[in-house]
Parts: structure tokens; C-alpha cells; sequence
């Protein structure tokens, strides 16, 4: 420590040579590590990858941004991943047109949060950029999973981002253009890994993720839900928040393929389905029964999302139960 603080010295450096104080010589040798470092980042990183910023990840800015180029949002699917990817908006709107419906529909599915989360990104997110006339939140059962604590761990951290004063978001906007501030996470992530490791952005059209048909990794998973837990109490709050703005508001269980169904006992998907019943009848709001479009387990690019041609058919099979009612 001795060595390297002789290094820096104002001393070593001949600093006070040219009539330059230790404290502005050490300022000027930070801003010249930083400018190595800067350089250094921008020449190793893929011009693909942009830093994060005030948001979680990239992802989110890029939903954000397609929302803000909308004029009016007639329908707006919040949840997780499971949503974000098994209900692309377009194949959703042309069914909706076939039977005499001109829709104007978004995609606000947030990956990796459970509903705590979702119920904040949408409203510090999305409602400030557009009110739709009605939402349909789309409710799994890993989405309310009080049992997966790496989700809830996750989902805090999205929470904390959403909840930032905006002069805090501001700042860190500004300071997000120096790469070794926009990907700190990755610089933190790269020293313990020796690996860098970015989070890609999927976003298709109107805040669609498309996954393509790329199978992926399946996992064990436990179950537990709460009726009186806080991620329930978080999505009845999304729905009262969302109701006292004049939105109207239904519930689609999401999507699941049959190793999630088998993994549940009976008594936890009983559970869940009391759950969602009571949610819609304290809120007198329409939960959809759609058991019947369910696809095949081969459809599925593993355990909650569809590949993209399965996609597109489950939104616009959904398009068709909802407005042929």
C-alpha cells in the first residue's frame, strides 16, 4: 500500500514541478485512470450493448420508449415474462380487427418480477406514459410464488429502481453515458467471473419479447402461496390503483406447461385458483377461463414460454374468446 500510494504521489509525479498541489494532481490522475478505463471499456464492449441506467436493464427502456411512440393504448398486458412473451400485441390486434375490434394493444410483461414488482414497474413506468382504456393482468402461479426467493431477491431490486427520486433517475442517467458507470453491475459481475455477462434486449413489437424457438434450461421448483402475503396484497393494490384511474381491469391465468402443473399438489392448485376467483369477485372484475387454448407442452421453449409461431396463435386464439363473448 505504501508502494502504490509513493506511485500517486504528487512527489513521484513531479506534480509540483509545474506549480500543481497534491490534492489537484490526485484529482487529475483519477480523471486520467478514468479516461484509461472509459477507453479501455468502449473498445472491448459490442456497440449492442448500451448501459442501463436509471432502469434495471436496457429492456425496460427500449418498452418504455415504444409505449411513449403510441398515441392510444386501447389494451395493455401486464405480468411477467409470461406474458411479455406468450401474447405478442400484433397477432393479438389482427384477430381482435377479424371480428370487427380495432384494437391498439401493448405488451408491458416485465421479465424476472414476481407481481410485488410488476404492480410497481407499471405504475411508475407504464401508466405515466399511457392510461389504457382497460388492462388484463395475466397471473401465473410463479408469479405470486412465495416459496422462490431468488425472484423475490430479484424483484426488490427492480422495486428499489422504480422507486428512485426522479433527481436520483436523472443523475444516473447522466452519468450512465461512462460505460464504467453504465455497467457497473457488469464490471462487478466480470471480476468475480472472469466472464462478461450482459442481459440482452428482446423487445419486438409494441413491447413484445420474442424468444424465438430456442429450447432452455427447465428447473425444479416449490410452491407456497399467501392470500394474505404481501404479493397478493401487492396485485389487489395494482388493480384499486388501476380501477380508481377509470381502467377496466380482468384477470388471464397464465401460462404454464404440465412438468409446473405436476410439480403442484393438488391443494396448491386449488390454492392459486381461490386466490384469482377471490381477486376477481372482491374487485367485481372478469377473470377469463381459457384451460381450452392452453398448447401443447411441445409449443412450449420450456416451462412457462411459448416459441414464436406458438405465440403468435395462443394471442390471437385469445383475441377470439374475448370478443366473440
Amino acid at each position: 500500500m505504501k508502494f502504490l500510494s509513493s506511485i500517486f504521489s504528487s512527489e513521484t509525479l513531479r506534480l509540483k514541478d509545474v506549480g500543481v498541489s497534491p490534492l489537484t494532481g490526485g484529482f487529475l490522475v483519477c480523471l486520467l485512470l478514468l479516461a484509461i478505463a472509459e477507453v479501455g471499456m468502449r473498445a472491448v464492449l459490442p456497440e449492442s450493448h448500451k448501459p442501463r441506467g436509471s432502469w434495471h436493464n436496457l429492456e425496460l427502456r427500449d418498452q418504455a420508449e415504444q409505449l411513449r411512440e403510441m398515441k392510444d393504448v386501447d389494451v395493455m398486458f401486464a405480468g411477467s415474462s409470461i406474458a411479455a412473451v406468450n401474447i405478442p400485441p400484433v397477432a393479438f390486434d389482427s384477430a381482435a380487427s377479424e371480428l370487427g375490434y380495432e384494437l391498439d394493444s401493448f405488451n408491458a410483461g416485465i421479465r424476472g418480477c414476481n407481481y410485488s414488482c410488476i404492480a410497481a414497474g407499471f405504475k411508475h413506468m407504464f401508466l405515466p406514459l399511457q392510461e389504457p382504456k382497460k388492462v388484463i393482468l395475466i397471473v401465473a402461479p410463479v408469479d405470486l410464488n412465495e416459496a422462490n426467493e431468488s425472484v423475490i431477491r430479484r424483484s426488490e431490486d427492480f422495486i428499489r429502481t422504480f422507486n428512485n427520486e426522479s433527481y436520483v433517475a436523472a443523475l444516473i442517467d447522466v452519468f450512465r453515458h461512462l460505460y464504467v458507470f453504465g455497467f457497473r453491475a457488469e464490471i462487478k459481475d466480470f471480476i468475480v467471473s472472469q466472464k462478461w455477462n450482459f442481459e440482452p434486449s428482446l423487445i419486438g413489437e409494441k413491447g413484445h419479447i420474442d424468444m424465438g424457438y430456442e429450447p432452455r434450461n427447465r428447473y425444479q421448483y416449490k410452491f407456497r402461496f399467501e392470500e394474505k402475503g404481501r404479493i397478493v396484497k401487492d396485485l389487489s393494490r395494482m388493480i384499486d390503483d388501476l380501477q380508481s384511474r377509470g381502467i377496466k381491469v380482468a384477470i388471464l391465468p397464465g401460462l404454464v406447461d404440465g412438468s409446473i402443473r405436476e410439480m403442484m399438489s393438488k391443494e396448491e392448485t386449488d390454492e392459486f385458483a381461490i386466490i384469482l376467483s377471490k381477486l376477481a369477485k372482491k374487485h367485481e372484475i372478469e377473470l377469463y377461463r381459457a384451460d381450452d387454448l392452453v398448447p401443447d407442452d411441445e409449443k412450449f421453449i420450456d416451462q412457462f414460454h411459448l416459441n414464436t409461431g406458438a405465440a403468435h396463435k395462443y394471442a390471437a386464439s385469445l383475441a377470439e374468446k374475448i370478443y366473440k363473448q
